[in-house]
């Protein structure tokens, strides 16, 4: 039986099935990927917000059995403040200890983020030595790289079909 995401919607409040075009719903291993994209131009209060308020409504989700995040920052500003990271690690503690309290809060199974900018990879970096992460972190370099580790976590594959510079952070 195929699930509807019909009632979730992505960073640009597009309905999920029109605006993630080489995402299907639903995959093999049930997992429900979801791909952030960003703008230069956008005001990156907005923008955490945003991602905060997406994250939290795929906890909250029942048709969604688990999820990874896929964070595409080739066009996001470089003059994120550090501020942000703290922003990060207190969102990441709060999920964290309502984990404690509520299995659904263990649905991400895993971050992709594509980093192509130093500053960025700079600030990813001090996050993970702040806080671990909830699931495995996938850091890659380039959009190619980005793609290749989607199919691979789409389909269950091992690691061998993993890019060769693919960062890996465990929790």
């Amino acid at each position: 039986m195929e699930s509807s995401y019909e009632l979730i919607f992505n960073s640009e409040n597009k309905n999920i099935s029109e605006s993630l075009n080489f995402f299907p719903r639903k995959f093999l291993n049930n997992t429900f990927f979801h791909e952030f994209n960003f703008n230069k131009n956008d005001n990156l209060d907005i923008i955490f917000d945003k991602v905060i308020g997406d994250w939290n409504s795929f906890y909250l989700n029942e048709k969604i059995e688990s999820f990874v995040l896929v964070f595409n920052t080739k066009n996001l500003p470089s003059n994120i403040g550090v501020n942000y990271v703290f922003k990060m690690v207190g969102y990441v503690n709060k999920i964290k200890n309502l984990r404690k309290k509520n299995s659904q809060y263990n649905k991400l199974n895993g971050t992709i983020i594509m980093i192509e900018n130093n500053s960025l990879r700079n600030l990813v970096n001090m996050l993970f030595n702040l806080s671990k992460p909830l699931s495995n972190v996938y850091i890659t370099g380039s959009v190619n790289d980005m793609n290749t580790l989607i199919n691979c976590l789409k389909y269950n594959k091992d690691k061998t079909c993993y890019p060769k510079k693919v960062r890996v952070i465990t929790p």
